[in-house]
C-alpha cells in the first residue's frame, strides 16, 4: 500500500505485515493539529501506549511524521527505540520487567538548552510510579540527576561538577529574574558548583506544578566578587556558598574583604523571592579595622552620612543595611566598638580610651565614650541628631583645663552628668547650661570660649588677680598657650572710684600667659601689668587701704 487518506490524516508508503507481532512502516504521516491541546499531564497514557506497542509490535518504522510544523522520525526494533526531531532526539533500550517496564536510555539531547541526558528509567505499570537517574550535560556542566513520581508526586535530585558557570542551567530550571540576577549577574566567580537542587511537586491534568516551599538548593562559589551596589566596590571572598529555602537566598562568605579590610562573619541574604513581599536585600557587614573613610563611603552609597570616623586606633564595627530592593529604602542599624585612638566628630579630634558608637539612619548614640586630651577628660554618654547636625550629650567630666597651671587657668574636676549641647556643622561648638559657657573649636584655629555669667564658673576658676563677683567673658586661643580675652567683670572688692563712688563693673581686654597678665580696663583707665608689677591708673582713684 503506497498510500492512505483517513479523514485528515495523510500517509505515504505503508508497509504493514501480520504475523506473532506486528510490522509498521511508514514513509510519511501526516497529523493535523487536534482540537484540545494534549497537555504534559498526559504522560501516564503515553506509556500505556508504549507498553501497548511493545505488546503487539516487533518492528516500527515511522520515518517521517508531521505534527504541528515539527518533524519525528521513530524507529523501534529488538526493544531499542530512537526518536528524533528538530527538537530533540532520544536512544534508549526498553526491556519489559514484571509490572512495569525498564529503559537504559543513553542519550536524550535538547536543542534549545544543549542537554544531553543518559540513565536508567523505571516504570510500574499498576501503581504508575516512575523513577529516572542518571546523568546530564548542558554547556559546559556536567552533574548527577535523579527523579521519582509516587501517586502523582514528584520528587528530583540534580548535582554538578565544578564549571565555570552556571548560566546555562539556570535558564533550563526557568529560575525567576531576581534570583538569577543575584547569582548569576551580581555574583561572579571562577568557579561554580551545585552540590544539591531538592524539589518536588505534583503532576497533575495541567502539566507539572512546582512545590516552591519544598524546594532546598545549595551553590558553591570560589574566588568570588559580589557586587551588592552599582557605584561601590565588590566584596571578595575565596569562596561562598549559596543557600536557598523558603524563598530566601543566603551566602555564606569565606575570608570575604572589602578594599583589603577583612570582613569575617559577615552575610550576604536576599529575602521574599518569593510571595507578595518585596524583594529586600539584608547586608550583615563585620568589620575589625578603623572605622575611616572607606567604611563612610560604603555607607554614603545608600545615603548614610555618619558624622564619625577613627583616625588612629582599631575597633570591631558592626552595619547591618535592609534595602527594599523595589522602593530603594534602606534601614540602618551600626555598632562600633572603639578601642584606644582618635575619634573624629565633625571633623575635629578626640582622642579616645574606649566606648561604643551606635547609628541609624536618623542618629548617632554615644556610649560610654572615654575621651581625653591635655586639657579634658571624661565619659560622654548622647545622642547626635543626623538630620539637624546637633547633639545632646551627658558627660561625666573628669577634668577640664584651660589655661597654665602656674597662672591664671579654668579647672573644672569630677563634674557629673554636666549637660552639653553640640554642634559641628562647621565647627565644633559644645554649650554647657550648667556653667553657662560655650566653647567652640575649629581644626587649626584654636579655641573660643565664652560664658554669659561667670557666677557658676567662679569657683572654678585659678590665679585671678582679682576677686570677681560675676560679669561675662570671652577667651581666644591659637596655641592653648597664649590666651587673649575680654569682657566686663563685677568687682566685689573694688579699691578703684571715680567721681560716682566706687566703680564695680570693669569692663576689660587683656592676654594672658602663664604666670604674666596684662589687664586693660576702664578703656586704659585701669591698666595691670604682672610681669612688671606695675598698675597704671588714669582719671580713677584708687583706695590704697584696700
Amino acid at each position: 500500500m503506497n498510500s492512505l487518506k483517513i479523514g485528515d490524516f495523510y500517509l505515504t508508503g505503508l508497509y504493514l505485515k501480520l504475523d506473532n507481532k506486528l510490522i509498521l512502516k511508514i514513509g510519511q504521516l501526516h497529523i493535523p493539529k487536534a482540537k484540545k491541546q494534549k497537555n504534559i499531564g498526559d504522560l501516564d497514557k503515553s506509556i500505556r501506549q508504549v507498553r501497548r506497542a511493545l505488546t503487539y509490535f516487533e518492528y516500527i518504522e515511522l520515518d517521517s511524521i508531521e505534527f504541528t510544523n515539527t518533524k519525528y522520525r521513530i524507529i523501534y526494533a529488538d526493544n531499542t527505540i530512537y526518536i528524533r526531531s528538530n527538537e530533540y532526539e532520544i536512544a534508549g533500550m526498553i526491556t519489559p520487567i514484571k509490572g512495569g517496564l525498564k529503559a537504559k536510555i543513553p542519550l536524550v539531547y535538547i536543542k534549545k538548552y544543549d542537554l544531553s541526558l543518559n540513565g536508567e528509567f523505571l516504570y510500574d505499570y499498576d501503581s504508575e510510579d516512575m523513577r529516572f537517574e542518571g546523568r546530564y550535560s548542558i554547556a559546559s556542566i556536567d552533574g548527577n540527576i535523579s527523579a521519582d513520581m509516587r501517586d502523582k508526586r514528584v520528587k528530583f535530585a540534580l548535582s554538578s561538577k565544578s564549571s565555570d558557570g552556571i548560566g546555562a542551567l539556570l535558564d533550563l530550571l526557568e529560575v525567576p529574574e531576581d534570583t538569577r540576577t543575584w547569582i548569576d549577574r551580581r555574583v561572579l566567580a571562577q568557579h561554580y558548583r551545585l552540590v544539591s537542587l531538592l524539589g518536588g511537586g505534583v503532576w497533575g491534568d495541567d502539566g507539572f506544578e512546582l512545590d516552591m516551599a519544598a524546594l532546598r538548593a545549595e551553590l558553591e562559589l570560589k574566588d568570588v566578587e559580589i557586587y551588592f551596589h552599582e557605584t561601590l566596590m565588590p566584596i571578595t571572598a575565596k569562596s561562598t556558598t549559596i543557600h536557598y529555602r523558603d524563598g530566601r537566598l543566603n551566602f555564606d562568605l569565606k575570608e570575604p574583604y572589602y578594599l583589603q579590610k577583612s570582613m569575617r562573619g559577615s552575610k550576604i541574604s536576599l529575602l521574599h523571592l518569593t510571595g507578595d513581599k518585596n524583594l529586600q536585600l539584608l547586608l550583615k557587614l563585620n568589620f575589625n579595622c578603623r572605622y575611616d573613610k572607606e567604611i563612610d563611603t560604603l555607607l554614603k552609597g545608600y545615603d548614610i552620612s555618619i558624622p564619625v570616623q577613627q583616625k588612629v586606633g582599631k575597633s570591631r564595627v558592626n552595619i547591618r543595611l535592609d534595602i527594599d530592593l523595589d522602593s530603594s529604602k534602606v534601614k540602618t542599624e551600626g555598632r562600633v566598638f572603639i578601642s584606644k585612638g582618635i575619634m573624629e566628630i565633625g571633623g575635629v579630634a578626640l582622642p579616645t580610651r574606649g566606648g561604643e558608637v551606635t547609628f541609624n539612619s536618623s542618629r548617632v548614640a554615644l556610649w560610654g565614650v572615654d575621651i581625653h586630651d591635655d586639657w579634658y577628660s571624661g565619659i560622654v554618654n548622647g545622642f547626635i541628631n543626623l538630620d539637624t547636625d546637633r547633639a545632646k550629650l551627658k558627660i561625666d567630666l573628669k577634668k577640664l583645663k584651660i589655661g597654665d597651671k602656674k597662672g591664671t587657668s579654668i579647672v573644672i574636676k569630677n563634674r557629673k552628668k554636666l549637660s552639653v549641647l553640640m554642634n559641628f556643622k562647621d565647627r565644633l561648638k559644645f554649650d554647657i547650661p550648667a556653667l553657662k559657657l560655650k566653647i567652640n573649636e575649629r581644626k587649626g584655629r584654636g579655641i573660643d570660649i565664652h560664658s554669659s555669667d561667670i557666677k557658676p564658673l567662679l569657683r572654678y576658676v585659678r590665679g585671678l588677680p582679682l576677686e570677681l563677683s560675676g560679669g561675662h567673658f570671652s577667651v581666644h586661643t591659637k596655641d592653648y598657650k597664649r590666651y587673649k580675652f575680654d569682657g566686663n567683670a563685677k568687682w566685689k572688692h573694688s579699691y578703684i572710684y571715680g567721681k560716682s563712688g566706687y566703680i564695680s563693673s570693669l569692663p576689660f581686654s587683656g592676654t594672658f600667659k602663664g604666670k604674666s597678665v596684662s589687664l586693660n580696663a576702664l578703656k586704659n583707665s585701669f591698666v595691670y601689668d604682672s610681669k612688671n608689677s606695675l598698675i597704671r591708673i588714669k582719671n580713677i582713684n584708687i583706695d590704697a587701704k584696700k
